[in-house]
């Protein structure tokens, strides 16, 4: 979460998001990694977007928040679709020292 909202809209979450997917496809050799989101929180699904994830299902009216049901969205990154894409950083283990 990014609670300074003078922070919103810079590319933090995407950035970050994307520092996440390196780090577990790159440095963990995982090939998969899916995350749920609530259909309320767009900012979060435009950065998991940009960082790579895809929709791949929701289970409708899942989620209540007060009176308001929202969708609960899954979405997945595949290793190869985001090693194969120029908008990754060059490599989280550069990073690392």
């Amino acid at each position: 979460m990014i609670g300074d909202a003078t922070c919103w809209g810079k590319g933090y979450g995407t950035e970050t998001t994307r520092r996440l997917l390196a780090y577990g496809f790159e440095l963990l050799g995982f090939h998969l990694i899916w995350l749920r989101v609530s259909s309320s929180n767009e900012r979060a699904m435009r950065a998991y977007n940009k960082a790579g994830f895809r929709e791949v299902g929701r289970l409708h009216e899942a989620l209540r928040i007060g009176r308001t049901r929202y969708n609960e969205i899954y979405m997945e990154c595949l290793a190869t679709d985001f090693l194969a894409t120029a908008q990754q950083p060059e490599s989280y283990s550069k990073d690392v020292a």
